[in-house]
Order: C-alpha cells, then structure tokens, then sequence
C-alpha cells in the first residue's frame, strides 16, 4: 500500500541527472545539437513514455474507462451508474477509439525524426470497464503493467472553471503506477447516448446533441435545458454556431464522433494530452498539437514535424540518461552536425585558407 501512496506524492525536487536543467515549470533536456522542454517530473513520478521504451517489452496498455465520476477516490465506485446510464458503455469506445489513434499519429511524427534503433513501437490498447474491474476487487495499479484511466465526465465546458481535457502521468520508473486522461463531454451527448434508440425522445436529444456541439466548436455555450429549468441558450448561438449545425445535420448523429468537425476537435483533444502523458509541455505555435488554444473550432489534427521533432528528442534523451552517454540523436541533429563539420573543413581547404 505505501508503495501504490509514493506514486501519488507528488514533491518537486530537482532531478540530478546526465542533460538536465531545472525549471520552474519543466525541464531542458538535450540530444545532440536539440533542446527539449519537458514537464518537470517530481520524485518517485514519471511520464507515459519511459515504461514504453525501455523496458521494450511493455507494448500493452491496459485502459480502465469510467463515465461521470468526477473528483472520485480511488476506492468507492458507484455499482448503480452502469444500470441507470445504459449510454455508457458506447461513450466510452467512442472515446478509446481516439487513444491508439493518438499514439499512432505521436509514433509517425516522430519516427520521422528517430534512428531506427529507436523508434517508437507499435503499442496495443485494451479498453476494460473500470466499473467491473473495480468491483471485482481487481488491483488498479498492477507491477510491470501499464495502466492508464480514461474519465469522461459529462457537464458543461466552462462553468464553474471546467476545461475540455487535462492529462496526468503518475507512473514509476518501475512502471506501476496509472496515467489519466479525464475528459468533459457534452451532457447532452451523454443524454442521447442514455436514450434507446426507440424512444420519441431519441431525435430532440440528438438536436440538443447537436447544438451543443455546433456551440463548443464554435467557443460558446448551450444547455439544453435537461435540468427542466428552461434555460435554453440556442439563441445566443453566432452565425459560426449556426454554421456548424447545418454541417452536422449532413451525417447522422451516431457519426459524428467518428468524422466531421467534432471528431476533428475531439482528436486534436486526445493526442494533445497524450503529449502531456509524454511530457511535452504546451508550444506558442498555432500548427502545433500541443498550442493550448482553440479558435473557433478549427484544430490541428495531427503532430507537426516539429512536434515529432521535439519527441524524437525526448525519446532520445530518455535512452542517453538510461545509458549514461549519447547513444541516440535526433536525424536533425545529426546533419547538423555534419554540416557543421563539412564546412568547416570546406572553409579550411578554401582558397583563402593558404593566406591565413
């Protein structure tokens, strides 16, 4: 038990090791002629990407999906809400199904940029119900397994200081220890999913659906009144609001979590925190995944070559610490090192190097 507690102290030290620099917020870390910025890991924490590197043999994650259990402990898990919110089980795929695409598009844009020694595996992803998991008593947090939690719970993007999506790493060297991504979903979406599919109800919920979607990608706000009180806010909607209604009412409601608009937002909100999983701290780039703002629906939705670029050097940096020397750099930095050196030597055999 003391073991699974030190997982979750979290006590900022600075970390004495071989490339390091501390920060206030995060770390500046090297690989050849590169400098990455990673969130600075506290005693006894790691992130998501040391347990998939070495040992190489961790290629399975164990995904423990739960629906609508904000600010829980780690313990008490409500047996009743699997049965009063049938929906879950369906929003909880919809949702897994961004995760291996996430890493997927984080182990290209970095390939592209690693020695072949080095680059990324190929990873398996395997959702559990973490209701079932839980009340059977298994263990959460197993030794040599890598578990990460996904919590999606369903409310209302910006009241009471609510964001989209945070990301946690809690893991150990060792590699026990859980990751978490906890991300707020629409209500009315959860409501639409709760709904059978033969209820009169089924098509109002899914105009809520809509609309509160259209609104969020827009970067404002609707409720649907699902709490009786008649506070409807489709009036407020912009005409860029507006504009994302009418593209969703093109496909049928039980797709557009899988393309469209949304699932764009919703994918450039998964692989952004499976970033911070990584490590990776937020970049004042607009082409980048990890920019911390959204304007007006219309994200990335995949790495940028500097975003590979920077978890090529992360990657590399993990190995040379686990080494204790320079065992892998970045392609980048490799030819530019090369450059270097051809023109030096180009400048030294010149015409002009006799005169000196």
């Amino acid at each position: 038990m003391k073991k699974i507690l030190s997982v979750f102290i979290l006590v900022f030290l600075a970390a004495k090791s071989w490339g390091q620099q501390k920060t206030d917020a995060y770390d500046t870390l090297r690989a050849g002629t590169r400098q990455v910025q990673r969130l600075h890991s506290p005693q006894g924490r790691e992130f998501l990407l040391s347990n998939l590197i070495y040992p190489k043999q961790k290629k399975q994650i164990n995904v423990l999906g739960y629906v609508n259990i904000p600010f829980r402990n780690f313990v008490t898990e409500d047996p009743q809400y699997p049965v009063q919110n049938p929906g879950y089980q369906a929003a909880l795929q919809a949702l897994f199904d961004y995760i291996p695409q996430a890493w997927q598009a984080w182990r290209q844009a970095a390939n592209a940029w690693l020695p072949k020694a080095y680059q990324l595996p190929q990873v398996q992803f395997t959702l559990t119900d973490g209701y079932k998991s839980d009340l059977a008593r298994q263990p959460r947090i197993r030794p040599n397994a890598v578990t990460l939690v996904l919590e999606a719970i369903s409310g209302k993007v910006g009241l009471a200081g609510n964001s989209r999506a945070n990301g946690i790493a809690l893991f150990t060297p060792a590699g026990s220890g859980i990751g978490r991504i906890q991300f707020l979903v629409e209500q009315e979406w959860m409501n639409w999913f709760n709904e059978p599919n033969d209820s009169p109800n089924k098509a109002a919920l899914a105009q809520d659906y809509q609309k509160a979607a259209a609104a969020l990608l827009a970067g404002e706000f609707y409720d649907a009144a699902s709490n009786g009180r008649a506070y409807a806010r489709e009036d407020l909607l912009s005409d860029t609001a507006r504009s994302y209604i009418q593209t969703l009412s093109q496909s049928a409601p039980d797709t557009w979590h899988k393309q469209g608009p949304w699932a764009v937002y919703n994918r450039y909100i998964f692989t952004h925190e499976m970033g911070h999983l990584f490590g990776l701290v937020h970049a004042d780039e607009p082409q980048s995944i990890m920019a911390p703002v959204v304007q007006g629906g219309k994200p990335v939705e995949h790495p940028s070559a500097q975003d590979g670029l920077r978890l090529a050097t992360l990657v590399c940096w993990y190995y040379n610490q686990r080494a204790g020397r320079e065992v892998c750099v970045p392609l980048s930095g490799r030819t530019d090192t090369q450059q270097i050196k051809t023109a030096l030597k180009d400048s030294l055999s010149g015409p002009s190097a006799a005169a000196r």
